[in-house]
C-alpha cells in the first residue's frame, strides 16, 4: 500500500505555477484517486508525483486509451507515468487519441492553421526523423508529430510543442558548442532556410545574441530548435511544407502575450515567410475547436476530461 505524505508547497514555483500544482494535485486527489509521494527521495512531497507502481496502472492517462498508449510507450518509464504536472504525458491524452478518427483531425488541423490539409496519415508521439544526426543531431524533438498530405498528394509535417508549466531551459553543453561554432548544423538550418531576418546582425550575431548563454537564449532556444528540426525535413526534402505549433495553456503567463513577450520576440526574430510557419496556440482554443470539429465523437468524456485536467 502506498505511503500518503503531507503535501508541502514548492518555494519555487511562481504565483500561477502554484496554482497550476495545487490544480493536478487536486485532481490526483479527486479522480486519480491515488496519493502523492515524495518528489525525489531527498525533497519534500508536492502533490504532483505519484508512485511508480500507480504510475505502471496509466493512472496518469486518460483510462479509455490507457492500453493504445502503454503499448506505444514500449516500457518507457519515469516521469511520464509518474509527474502529474509536467508536460510530457499531455501529448498522449491529447493528441494520440486522435488517430481514432484522422478525417476528424483533419478537419481541426485545417480549421486551426489555414493549411492545404487533404488528408493526416498519422498522428505520432515523441517523433524525430533519424538518422538525428543528419537532422540536428541532439535530443530535439516533437512532442506530437502530425504526418499529413496535401492536395497535390505531398508529403507534410506539423511539429508540436506542448507546454504547461514549463518556462525556458538552461543551455546543454553540446548545444553550446553548436551555438559559439559557426559552422555547425544549426547555423546551416538556420541560414538555408531563408525564414530568418537578420536585421543588422551578422549571422553569428544573430545566433548568439537571440539563443546563446543567457536569460533571452533561455527563452527563445527551444522554440528555435523545434522550428529547425522541422526545416531541416524540408531540406531534406522529406517533406513540402512545415508549421511548428507552439501549444501552451493561457494560464502560463511566460508565454500568454497579456504577460510575456517571448513568442513575440521569437516571432520577430523571422521574415514573412518564416511567420508562416510558425503558431502560437492555447490550450483553450485547441480544446473548443476539437469539440466544433466533433471530436468528441471518437469518445465523449475525452474533452471534458481533458478540459478539467489541464484547463485552470
Amino acid at each position: 500500500m502506498n505511503q500518503a505524505f503531507q503535501i508541502e508547497e514548492y518555494k519555487y514555483d511562481t504565483t500561477w505555477q502554484a496554482k497550476a500544482r495545487k490544480h493536478q494535485s487536486d485532481f490526483r486527489e479527486q479522480e486519480m484517486k491515488v496519493p502523492a509521494v515524495r518528489n525525489t527521495k531527498n525533497s519534500g512531497c508536492y502533490g504532483n508525483v505519484i508512485s511508480a507502481e500507480d504510475g505502471a496502472r496509466g493512472v496518469n492517462f486518460y483510462s479509455p486509451f490507457w492500453d493504445e498508449i502503454k503499448n506505444d510507450l514500449k516500457g518507457k518509464t519515469g516521469a511520464i507515468l509518474t509527474n502529474v504536472l509536467r508536460s510530457e504525458h499531455i501529448p498522449y491524452n491529447v493528441f494520440f487519441p486522435m488517430n481514432h478518427d484522422l478525417n476528424k483531425a483533419a478537419v481541426l488541423f485545417r480549421t486551426l492553421t489555414g493549411y492545404d490539409i487533404k488528408s493526416i496519415n498519422i498522428i505520432l508521439i515523441e517523433y524525430a526523423p533519424s538518422p538525428k544526426e543528419e537532422y540536428l543531431n541532439d535530443l530535439t524533438s516533437f512532442d506530437a508529430y502530425v504526418d499529413y498530405t496535401d492536395s497535390l498528394d505531398r508529403p507534410c509535417g506539423i511539429g508540436i510543442e506542448v507546454k504547461y508549466t514549463e518556462l525556458g531551459y538552461k543551455i546543454g553543453m553540446g548545444e553550446e558548442q553548436k551555438i559559439n561554432d559557426k559552422d555547425s548544423t544549426y547555423y546551416r538550418i538556420t541560414r538555408e532556410s531563408g525564414f530568418f531576418d537578420y536585421g543588422d546582425m551578422s549571422e553569428e550575431e544573430f545566433i548568439k545574441y537571440n539563443f546563446g548563454n543567457h536569460s533571452r537564449g533561455d527563452d527563445l532556444r527551444q522554440l528555435w530548435r523545434n522550428h529547425i528540426l522541422g526545416l531541416s525535413m524540408l531540406q531534406h526534402k522529406d517533406i513540402e511544407s512545415f508549421l511548428s505549433v507552439h501549444l501552451y495553456p493561457s494560464f502560463n503567463e511566460h508565454f500568454n502575450p497579456e504577460t510575456s513577450t517571448v513568442l513575440a520576440d521569437y516571432a520577430s526574430l523571422l521574415n514573412d515567410q518564416g511567420k508562416r510557419t510558425f503558431m502560437p496556440m492555447t490550450f483553450e482554443s485547441l480544446f473548443a475547436a476539437m469539440k466544433e470539429c466533433g471530436m468528441d465523437k471518437i469518445d465523449e468524456g475525452w474533452i471534458p476530461y481533458l478540459i478539467r485536467r489541464y484547463i485552470i
